[in-house]
């Protein structure tokens, strides 16, 4: 009896001074994983109520689970995580919220507005929309929504006016070529494409890619490049800003559509799977030779647009213009299970031509220029507006031009500013009063004068954003743009590079 305790102890002793490694062997978690598996030895050994088939270690695991039913959450995401910051468990619910589909969804009525020249300009009709349907078009200038003026309006606060709730009506002021046109319309929920492009001026297009996600993503695009040699494209202004990525297949195709040279190596990617570690993609050398191509990136551009902005600039096709990029330089796919969750794990590494790494790091752009805030332009050169005595119709003088001018820049009136007041100017005079819940009047009384000008100085001081990366783009795009065509177009539009 005596004997046997004593190898029982001896046993105990032994195991237990298995669980005490010397540090230089291994790191302390895993010796504490070590010690974790002598216990569960321990008890399947010599616990009363245990056995030499007992899994302790599994038993403690389904307790947890058991215990907090966020268990499973977190030891999932803690073994992904361990790998790299990128591979995730997503649970079903919030999917679709960490990738969405569609990037801009709204309630409105399908347009894209910007200001130009003071002028707020729709440069984009959502095709389907209440607007494509109602008959707006891009270039329309908005004067009003709602008989309300835009005057001190940012385009952020014109553009909330324009949304509200579903089914709500709404109604649009548009001025095409002169003419003053009234659109009514409902609002619906609008879900913004993903790509969207217009002609800027002859010779440069624009084009913004939101994602880099879907088929009909890439239908529009397929579209619009078809279009850029009938168009005479000589230049291309390509927005990823705000872009997070997505498809890599869609990025080397929107690449080799940029590249006209044949076995160009477009990028590279290092994966487990690829013969020696390595897959290399390469151009087919069909794309259209542009003059150049400018590409606004911000701090929210990443992976799949890092990839087409860094490769095309890395191949000497493209320059970027804006601020730093995300720095993500890796591709993960997306594992649907059963339960409806995913389990996002990184598989790629993906590599500029030149083997530059932007991982963490980012893409510095050729000319870093960021936006800004500044007072509302007014012009310097606005004749003087005096306020002493109203003015009537038929008056012709620099107090006439004065008001015709203000009223223009808040958007009443749609003439050349001349000295005289004639029909034009009072309609313009009413419309600047009923918009500011004043009565028709058969003349520019005092009253209306002064309030004139006091809305031209909330005007001149309103903030609104100034585009300055769109606006070096442009800059540029324009000196490139009175270079030669480099390809040719037959009557059918197709092009030959030169």
């Amino acid at each position: 009896m005596k004997k046997r305790i004593l190898a029982l102890v001896f046993t105990i002793c032994l195991i237990l001074s298995m669980m005490v490694l010397p540090a230089f062997a291994t790191s302390k978690e895993e010796q504490e994983y070590q010690n974790l598996n002598n216990i569960a030895e321990l008890i399947k050994d010599f616990g009363l109520k245990s056995s030499d088939e007992d899994d302790p270690l599994k038993n403690m695991i389904l307790k947890m689970l058991e215990d907090d039913p966020d268990a499973f959450y977190k030891l999932a995401n803690e073994m992904l995580g361990s790998y790299d910051s990128h591979s995730m468990y997503i649970k079903a619910d919030e999917y679709q919220k960490a990738f969405p589909q569609n990037l801009g969804g709204y309630v409105g009525i399908g347009v894209t507005i910007s200001t130009e020249s003071g002028a707020r300009k729709i440069t984009y009709v959502t095709p389907q929309s209440p607007a494509d349907q109602a008959g707006i078009k891009a270039g329309d200038v908005v004067k009003a929504i709602d008989g309300q003026s835009l005057t001190g309006l940012t385009t952020e606060e014109i553009t909330g006016r324009i949304r509200g709730s579903e089914g709500s009506p709404v109604t649009l002021m548009i001025n095409r070529n002169g003419k003053n046109l009234s659109f009514t319309m409902k609002r619906k929920q609008i879900n913004r494409p993903n790509f969207e492009n217009y002609s800027v001026e002859p010779g440069i297009e624009y084009m913004r890619l939101a994602m880099f996600n879907g088929t009909d993503t890439l239908n529009r695009f397929n579209q619009a490049y078809s279009e850029l040699a009938k168009k005479g494209t000589k230049v291309l202004i390509l927005d990823l800003r705000g872009n997070p990525g997505g498809l890599v297949s869609m990025a080397e195709e929107i690449i080799n559509d940029f590249v006209p040279d044949k076995d160009v190596k477009l990028f590279a990617a290092i994966n487990r799977r690829a013969k020696n570690g390595l897959y290399v993609y390469s151009s087919s050398g069909t794309g259209i030779k542009l003059n150049n191509i400018y590409i606004l990136v911000d701090k929210n551009s990443a992976s799949a647009s890092e990839i087409t902005a860094g490769s095309l600039r890395d191949l000497g096709y493209a320059k970027l213009i804006g601020t730093n990029t995300y720095g993500k330089s890796t591709g993960q796919i997306h594992l649907g299970l059963t339960n409806g969750d995913t389990v996002v794990i990184t598989t790629q590494q993906h590599i500029l031509p030149k083997g530059k790494a932007f991982e963490g790091v980012g893409l510095t752009p050729d000319y870093v220029v960021k936006n800004y805030e500044e007072n509302y332009p007014i012009p310097k050169d606005f004749a003087k507006l005096l306020s002493d005595r109203g003015i009537y119709l038929t008056h012709c003088s620099d107090r006439t031009l004065a008001i015709e001018q203000r009223l223009k820049l808040l958007g009443y009136f749609n003439e050349t500013p001349d000295k005289n007041f004639n029909q034009a100017t009072l309609t313009a005079v009413n419309a600047f009063r009923k918009a500011n819940k004043l009565s028709v009047d058969s003349y520019c009384s005092v009253y209306t004068i002064k309030l004139l000008g006091q809305k031209i100085t909330e005007l001149s001081k309103t903030k609104v954003t100034v585009d300055a990366q769109f606006e070096k783009a442009l800059e540029l795009a324009r000196q490139d743009a009175k270079g030669e065509l480099h390809y040719t177009v037959d009557k059918d539009g197709k092009f030959t590079n030169k």
